[in-house]
């Protein structure tokens, strides 16, 4: 058998050697790094180029954990570049030159294991106390000066639900959903009348059940209830915010805030705020008078229209959240009317 050789030729590279990494690197940062910067630099309300102002003092935290981890990983990524680089160099091809082979050492490894491990615990309990304050719902802001606001999430778009006068939120079912275009109907607030959109079919199985029967009665609490699809809340007034999901998993996410909390079917999230500002203060106005919002947005991918599930929430004077709340409160009686209290006392003493 005739014996085969395999041969190579080098190919020439317009760029060789540890000059070219650098060149490379410079070409990265020039062209990618600084317009990131920059175009973040001019974005409104932005005092960071990552970060937009900070506006929820009990946040601060926050801040603090994400310059942490910032510097952290920006050491670590610079040393493993400088290490390759010298090592690019340094074990570039040479002619006459052979590989040395090895088979690791332990020691090392063990090294570079551990480390990141105690960091990690580090960080963890250091993010711990943070997590307790904003999210554990036994630590949320009560009193009558605490605004409640109950989110809903549903494909593509946002509803805020607000009590009325007697300062509790009416009950909703998803018996009572409507997709009418009216916040109240989309979330199923009970108000109004069943009749309107249940089959006699429906209503009948359902009065015929004892346990079931309430869920076709509307609910007083309900009559005084305000329900947008834009948020309102009053400057240096905590606000403790409910929020739930009508169909899948969203996530309610204000940046300025630091505030995000997952929006899960069946279940019920909290989170409390206070801002510190006004959204006019910090991202301006459209025009004297008329402010413009903090953006809300869903950072849990929902769907097609993922992109589209944006809302708005203005941060105003005391006053001007008064005002509009009263605005968009349903007039004195509009429900009220529509309900029978004593058909369903009777019903109540028959039972």
């Amino acid at each position: 058998m005739g014996q085969c050789s395999l041969r190579y030729r080098e190919k020439e590279f317009p760029l060789t050697g540890f000059q070219s990494i650098w060149q490379y690197a410079l070409g990265v940062i020039v062209s990618f790094v600084l317009p990131v910067i920059v175009s973040a630099q001019e974005t409104e309300g932005y005092t960071t180029p990552w970060l937009p102002q900070n506006v929820f003092e009990g946040s601060r935290s926050i801040d603090s954990m994400f310059n942490i981890i910032l510097y952290l990983t920006m050491a670590t990524l610079i040393g493993v570049l400088i290490t390759m680089a010298v090592f690019l160099y340094r074990y570039r091809h040479r002619q006459g030159r052979r590989a040395i082979y090895t088979h690791g050492n332990p020691r090392l490894e063990a090294v570079w294991t551990l480390i990141p491990t105690v960091i990690m615990i580090l960080i963890v309990a250091f993010s711990q106390s943070t997590w307790d304050e904003l999210k554990n719902p036994q630590r949320m802001p009560q009193g009558e000066d605490v605004v409640k606001v109950h989110v809903w999430g549903r494909q593509f778009n946002w509803f805020f639900h607000y009590p009325g006068q007697d300062g509790k939120h009416g009950k909703t079912d998803y018996v009572w959903r409507q997709n009418t275009g009216d916040p109240a109907q989309e979330i199923g607030l009970k108000r109004g009348y069943v009749e309107d959109f249940l089959d006699p079919e429906q209503i009948e199985m359902f009065e015929s059940d004892p346990q079931n029967v309430d869920v076709i009665e509307p609910d007083p609490a309900a009559f005084d209830d305000v329900v947008t699809s834009v948020m309102y809340i009053p400057v240096n007034k905590k606000v403790h915010i409910q929020i739930s999901s009508i169909d899948v998993l969203h996530s309610f996410f204000v940046p300025q805030f630091r505030v995000k909390q997952d929006a899960v079917p069946g279940l019920s999230g909290h989170i409390w705020l206070e801002a510190s500002k006004t959204s006019a203060e910090v991202v301006g106005q459209f025009s004297p008078g008329e402010p413009k919002p903090f953006d809300i947005i869903c950072a849990e991918l929902c769907g097609q229209g993922h992109y589209k599930m944006r809302g708005q929430m203005f941060v105003v004077s005391d006053d001007d959240y008064k005002s509009w709340l009263a605005d968009n409160a349903p007039e004195e009686g509009e429900f009220e009317d529509e309900y029978d209290d004593e058909e369903y006392d009777e019903g109540d003493e028959e039972e």
